[in-house]
């Protein structure tokens, strides 16, 4: 058991290690707003679509025929 808390004790003081936790601590903190802007990044019908007014959809059918 001595060994054990001798590592344990050294990794606690060990200043690589504790940058490690303080940058996944930020990193886990952050995640979930970067998530979000990443997907919207990605898929820019989730920014737009819950203000899609549904009238526009004949003319938006015309276009895409149009240009398909």
């Amino acid at each position: 058991m001595k060994v054990v808390d001798e590592a344990i004790k050294d990794v606690r003081e060990d200043y690589t290690w504790n940058r490690v936790g303080r940058l996944t601590r930020r990193g886990l903190k952050a995640t979930p707003t970067t998530a979000a802007h990443y997907v919207i990044d990605k898929a820019p019908i989730i920014g737009w679509l819950p203000r899609y007014n549904p009238r526009w959809i004949i003319n938006d059918v015309i276009a895409g025929l149009t240009i398909g």
